[in-house]
């Protein structure tokens, strides 16, 4: 990753270190969700959205002045800045690795907050920075690749999830016990049960930017497939595995959010609703 980035603004100018891995883009998209009777899912999607940041930037006694006066700078909300990246790969993809690591992003700083001075490394700190986009500049994405057999609708070549499936299960069923000490349930039926699966998908650089990009651009609240093979189980044993079964789902949340851990890994924690099998 790139030493330092520069926050303009005017005549200004601030730089500090690059943040330090483990910081997270965010989508979020303006679809309303709605759980019908059946169990299943229901989107409105007004085909908007914004993108944010959030993370940790390391500070010494060579930046601390910068970001007291950057901090001082953005308590006016109707503020916006230049986050400068360079004109080669810079290695931070401030909102998500779809839109990139080059270029001029315009941004909003809606909170800036540090935590106090560290032993190791000596005299440094932590400035947490929650940054909203304006705009992006133009990038292109590289050609990705397959990195396993796992797919998303369309988007095919991921690896498999390296942790299990959390799955909910919650039973269209009402057990109601009368004051007569008389048993009454009321069964909607197990095809109307709603269920969801949480997982999480890692994937280097070209991948997780083909990921980002379909999940906000051409997934949003859609139904999809999922990889169903055998023995996966995304959503638990109550739903056939395998066998030429196709699941489909939707996404249980508007907002998509990735993590970059590492220099070419990001990891996205995802939440889908389950949507029928065929």
């Amino acid at each position: 990753m790139s030493t330092t980035v520069t926050f303009t603004r005017g005549s200004s100018s601030y730089t500090l270190y690059a943040p330090m891995y483990g910081y997270r883009s965010a989508c979020q998209m303006d679809i309303q969700r709605t759980e019908t009777g059946t169990g299943r899912v229901e989107t409105w999607d007004s085909g908007t959205e914004y993108r944010m940041f959030e993370g940790d930037f390391l500070v010494d006694a060579t930046t601390r002045s910068a970001v007291l006066a950057l901090r001082n700078m953005v308590r006016d909300t109707a503020t916006t800045l230049t986050l400068s990246l360079g004109v080669t790969a810079s290695g931070f993809f401030p909102f998500g690795p779809d839109l990139g690591d080059i270029g001029d992003f315009v941004v909003k700083i809606i909170g800036i907050d540090d935590t106090g001075i560290k032993y190791s490394p000596w005299l440094t700190s932590a400035m947490s920075l929650r940054m909203l986009m304006v705009s992006a500049p133009e990038y292109e994405m590289e050609d990705d690749f397959d990195e396993g057999d796992f797919f998303i609708g369309s988007l095919t070549g991921m690896a498999q999830p390296q942790e299990s499936f959390n799955v909910s299960h919650e039973r269209k069923y009402v057990s109601v016990v009368t004051k007569g000490g008389s048993h009454s349930p009321i069964d909607s039926g197990a095809g109307n049960d709603a269920k969801a699966a949480q997982f999480t998908v890692k994937a280097r650089k070209p991948k997780a930017q083909a990921l980002m990009d379909y999940l906000c651009i051409a997934m949003r609240g859609n139904s999809v497939a999922i990889d169903n093979t055998a023995n996966l189980y995304p959503f638990g044993v109550t739903v056939a595995s395998g066998g030429g079964s196709v699941i489909s789902v939707r996404n249980n949340r508007s907002m998509i959010e990735c993590v970059h851990e590492d220099f070419n890994l990001w990891s996205f924690p995802l939440d889908f609703a389950y949507d029928g099998v065929s």
